[in-house]
C-alpha cells in the first residue's frame, strides 16, 4: 500500500486524502478538466526551490557532501532543463547514513510547489498484478500540470518490489498521452548497492586520488551498478547518488547535532564535556577495519540511538 513518509515539517500547502492514500497539491486539480493549456504550462515548470533545498540538506545531513552536491547538480540541470521524461536519483547507502532524512527534507521543500508521493517498499506486495495495481494508484496521482515527486524508500535486500513498482509506474505514464510528459523526479532509497558504493569509495581513498575526482569516478561507477542491480531494465535516465561512510570526525559532529537536536545545551557549551560524550559514542561505535582514517560502520542514525542509550548517564560525566 502506498503511504506517506514521516515529514520533519509541517507542509501546509498539502492535504492526505486518506482513501487513496497519497499526497495532493492544494492549486491546480491536474485531471485537465477546464485548465488553459498556458497556465497548465506555466504550473507544470514552475521553478524549484534548489537554493532553499541545498540549505536544509546541509544543515539536516552531516558526511554527506558528495550526496549533497549531486542532489543539487542534478536537480537544478532537471529544474531548468523542462523535463520531458522522469529522471531516478538512486540513494544507495548503509543504515543511518541519511538516505531517509535526505528524502524527507527533499519531500518537505520540493512539496510547497508540487506533487508529493511516497511508498515504502515493505509495505509493497511481490505479486506482479496487485504491484502493478499499486503502482496504478501512484500515477493517477500525478498531476500533469504541477512538478511532481515520488519517493520509493527501502529498496533493501533481494526483495525486487521497489524496482518492480517503479519499472509499472513509469511505464503507466509513458502509456498515457496525458501524463508521458509529465514533469516527474523519483528518488529510489535504500541499502541495494551500498557495498559496492562503499567498496569503490575506499579503492578511491587506497588510489590516493583528491576529492575533485570523487564526483567524477562516482559517475563512472553507477552505470555498472544499474545493470548488476537490474535497475536499467526500469529506466536509463537514472543518477547513483552515494551516500558515504563517515570518519571519526563527521561522528563527531553528529553527536553535536543530536545534542542540539535534544536541547541538551549543557554539553554543547562545554568543550571538555562535549569531548567525553564523542569519544563515549566513538568507543561504541564498530569501526571498518583497515580503513584509513577509520570508517564507521554505521551512520548518523546509529549515533542518535547510542545517544538515546547514554543520555541517562550523561550527567555523571
Amino acid at each position: 500500500m502506498a503511504i506517506p513518509l514521516p515529514f520533519f515539517e509541517v507542509i501546509t500547502s498539502l492535504y492526505m486524502k486518506w482513501d487513496r492514500m497519497e499526497w495532493k497539491w492544494n492549486g491546480i486539480s491536474g485531471m485537465n478538466g477546464g485548465i488553459d493549456d498556458d497556465a497548465c504550462l506555466q504550473t507544470k515548470y514552475t521553478p524549484l526551490p534548489v537554493a532553499q533545498l541545498q540549505g536544509r540538506l546541509r544543515k539536516n545531513l552531516v558526511g554527506q557532501s558528495l550526496a549533497i552536491e549531486t542532489i543539487i547538480d542534478n536537480l537544478s540541470e532537471f529544474s531548468e532543463s523542462k523535463p520531458s521524461r522522469p529522471l531516478v536519483l538512486w540513494f544507495s547507502g548503509r543504515k543511518g547514513s541519511g538516505k531517509t532524512l535526505a528524502a524527507n527534507v527533499m519531500s518537505s521543500v520540493l512539496g510547497q510547489k508540487g506533487r508529493v508521493q511516497a511508498v515504502v517498499s515493505s509495505h509493497l506486495p511481490e505479486d506482479q498484478e496487485v504491484l502493478q495495481q499499486e503502482a496504478e494508484l501512484l500515477i493517477r496521482g500525478v498531476d500533469p500540470c504541477a512538478p511532481n515527486f515520488l519517493v520509493i524508500d527501502g529498496w533493501d535486500g533481494d526483495s525486487l518490489s521497489a524496482l518492480g513498482i517503479l519499472k509499472f509506474f513509469l511505464k503507466g505514464l509513458l502509456d498515457d498521452e496525458n501524463l508521458r510528459n509529465s514533469n516527474v523526479l523519483v528518488v529510489l532509497s535504500g541499502t541495494r548497492a551500498a557495498r559496492g558504493v562503499e567498496e569503490h569509495f575506499l579503492d578511491f581513498l587506497r588510489g590516493g586520488r583528491g576529492k575533485e575526482d570523487l564526483h567524477h569516478d562516482f559517475t563512472n561507477l553507477s552505470i555498472a551498478l544499474q545493470d548488476k542491480h537490474l535497475l536499467s531494465r526500469a529506466t536509463r535516465s537514472v543518477v547513483l547518488v552515494p551516500f558515504l561512510p563517515m570518519d571519526a570526525v563527521q561522528v563527531r559532529r553528529c553527536v553535536t547535532r543530536e545534542l542540539l537536536m535534544v536541547e541538551r545545551w549543557e554539553f554543547v557549551v562545554d568543550e571538555v564535556a562535549l569531548a567525553k560524550v564523542q569519544q563515549q559514542v566513538l568507543d561504541l561505535i564498530e569501526m571498518e577495519p583497515g580503513t584509513d582514517p577509520p570508517l564507521a560502520a554505521l551512520g548518523c542514525g546509529r549515533v542518535s540511538f547510542l545517544l538515546t542509550l547514554l543520555l541517562p548517564h550523561l550527567q555523571e560525566l
